[in-house]
């Protein structure tokens, strides 16, 4: 399933304003919640993924999410203009070695 890029438009706020987003997942880093994200990549194609959220990088209006993809068992930057849905789950993660803010900064 593709999603037009007027819809896209839609899911992020105006811009140079934070994402409706940004609050929720601020949270989620600082507690350690997985987030499970309904997300549109830049074709447009929809998927779910279940994320660790690291951390939000990025001026209001272009912030991203940045958090190891549990599907793609490697880090992955979520724009945030770009997730459909959002939901921060009850359990948390424990760091693990390889997963963590840290090792992603050694990375790229």
């Amino acid at each position: 399933m593709n999603v037009p890029s007027d819809v896209l438009g839609m899911v992020s706020g105006p811009e140079g304003e934070p994402s409706p987003w940004s609050g929720r997942l601020a949270r989620a880093v600082e507690a350690q919640r997985r987030v499970q994200l309904h997300y549109a990549d830049r074709n447009g194609a929809i998927t779910d993924r279940a994320v660790r959220p690291l951390a939000l990088f990025g001026p209001a209006g272009a912030e991203v999410l940045i958090a190891w993809c549990e599907q793609r068992e490697d880090f992955r930057a979520f724009r945030l203009d770009r997730i459909l849905d959002l939901r921060v789950r009850r359990d948390r993660f424990e760091a693990e070695p390889g997963k963590t803010l840290a090792d992603y900064t050694g990375w790229v």
